[in-house]
């Protein structure tokens, strides 16, 4: 059978040196990820910028942002270059996400073989979710970064504490390492003590008598992370009371139970596309299922491949991901995009079922053909939908500014939010060119004092948005407001990425033009 494209490349990669693996790896990961970098911040993005752009001095006052300060600190930096948009995305998304795929292989290649690291490698460098969230300025990289880099040390270390050839420097050099690296994602996640429990538990369970140095390296982490711990527990308080001044705030940011789990598997194999049951999910997904059913208990019953291995894999790939769900039963955490760290182990775990199944049926020519195609055919139609659907893409408030801009005067247009703030896309691109009002709360009931919206009656126009109106204002007491206050809705604009409809008012007497290209 004719050697398709995808199998032809892997054979010849196996082949080559470590070194030069490493940078087409490296390469393929970084020209995949170039494409829509560019493209507007989204809501939660502009937020992160616009905090990372003040003084050094405030870094560390993010208490309304439930997330560790190592994103806004090393971003504070990052941005002295630029604050373009690509610049930012580079340093904290796209460069850990890279260091990420490397480790992958590393990993890969040193805890089942070669072949395995270079396919898990590439499964990850194409995943349309990894692939989306490398370029999201949050910290959803960084701590899959620091994960894998950290397991890293912890196998090297238990290699050194093993061997009796290795120097004792050697594993004090891992240890330190390993104890860096797990502060480090402490402090871009906090999420990831699930990690951290997920390893001291392998840790224990394949060298228990190493019980001194695992407590160095508790004491280590645990020293390393108590100085945040007040602002942590002050950043817990803010965002539970969040949840209860704003009533539908737990769906925004968890899912519930009994879809949570799904939806992470889902996530995983398909990145941003929306979660149909349609023929091709299910196929595809029952495909990648049966790849990890065969090909696991194919590998039970070898003796090629360690039972240290797996249970590194599974402490590594499933276990945070179990933990984080039965933490999500008493606060809603749980979401595919905070447990990313786990996606390079199930590739691996993927890419060890193939590469077990193709051995056990290695005079089969095709198998290999069969396995690959349909699988990375599956990782393409993920990261051209991505592309190529704007309704997957970041919401675009660049050009929703550029728009009012182009259309509207400053000095006689308004724009009004129903928040008790601008929105941070908002604030980011306006720059305080447009004059603004707000609702002046989180959550508008019937009996909100709106006062402040008197301000409008000193514009002839008002842009508002519907974007989270269903959860700050579900009564639209806003709209309400302004047509009380002698406006008519002239056009309703509906942009292509999801930021949800625009609403352009005017007063009767006021002639303008208001066509609208996204």
């Amino acid at each position: 059978m004719k050697k398709n494209i995808f199998y032809t490349f892997y054979q010849k990669m196996i082949g080559l040196p470590v070194k030069t693996v490493v940078l087409l790896l490296a390469l393929i990961a970084l020209l995949l990820r170039i494409p829509l970098l560019n493209s507007s911040l989204w809501l939660d993005e502009a937020a992160q910028a616009i905090e990372s752009a003040r003084p050094l001095s405030q870094q560390l006052q993010i208490v309304g942002d439930f997330q560790p300060p190592l994103m806004h600190i090393l971003l504070h930096f990052w941005m002295l270059v630029s604050h373009d948009e690509w610049w930012m995305r580079l340093g904290t998304a796209v460069f850990p996400g890279i260091l990420t795929v490397i480790g992958t292989y590393l990993l890969g290649k040193k805890w089942i073989n070669g072949r395995v690291g270079i396919l898990a490698a590439l499964l990850l460098a194409t995943s349309a979710f990894h692939i989306y969230f490398s370029q999201e300025l949050r910290p959803y990289a960084l701590p899959a970064a620091a994960a894998i880099w950290s397991w890293w040390c912890l196998a090297e270390l238990l290699f050194a504490e093993k061997s009796a050839n290795r120097e004792t420097s050697q594993s004090r050099k891992f240890l330190l390492g390993f104890v860096v690296l797990s502060v480090a994602g402490l402090y871009s996640s906090y999420l990831y003590p699930f990690v951290v429990v997920s390893q001291f538990l392998y840790w224990l369970l394949l060298a228990r008598t190493q019980i001194k140095t695992m407590f160095i390296a508790g004491i280590g982490i645990a020293a390393g992370f108590a100085p945040w711990m007040p602002s942590f527990l002050e950043q817990f308080r803010t965002g539970q009371g969040l949840r209860t001044l704003l009533p539908g705030w737990e769906k925004v940011v968890g899912f519930t139970q009994t879809k949570a789990l799904g939806l992470v598997v889902g996530k995983f194999v398909w990145g941003q596309l929306d979660l149909q049951v349609t023929p091709l999910f299910i196929v595809g997904t029952l495909f990648i299922l049966t790849l990890f059913l065969i090909g696991g208990l194919l590998m039970l019953r070898s003796a090629r491949i360690s039972r240290t291995s797996l249970w590194m894999l599974f402490c590594w790939g499933v276990l945070p991901i179990l933990l984080s769900w039965l933490v999500s039963f008493w606060v809603p955490i749980l979401q595919p995009k905070r447990v990313m760290y786990c996606l390079p182990a199930l590739y691996i775990l993927l890419a060890a079922s193939i590469d077990e199944i193709v051995r056990r049926w290695k005079s089969s020519a095709f198998l290999p053909h069969v396995i690959l195609l349909p699988l990375f055919l599956i990782q393409s139609f993920g990261v051209w939908s991505y592309w190529s659907k704007p309704e997957l893409q970041r919401e675009d408030w660049r050009s929703i500014h550029q728009y009012v801009t182009d259309h509207f005067p400053p000095n006689q247009t308004v724009v009004a939010f129903a928040f008790n703030e601008p929105f941070a896309p908002w604030i980011w691109y306006d720059q305080n060119s447009f004059a603004t009002v707000n609702t002046g709360t989180i959550y508008t009931t019937k009996d909100t004092d709106l006062t402040q919206l008197r301000k409008l009656q000193d514009f002839s126009y008002v842009i508002s948005f519907d974007y989270l109106q269903d959860l700050t204002d579900p009564n639209r007491r806003l709209q309400s407001e302004i047509e009380k206050y002698g406006f008519k809705e002239q056009n309703v604009l509906s942009p292509a990425t999801p930021v949800g409809q625009v609403r352009i008012y005017a007063r009767p007497s006021t002639v303008i033009g208001l066509g609208y290209s996204p």
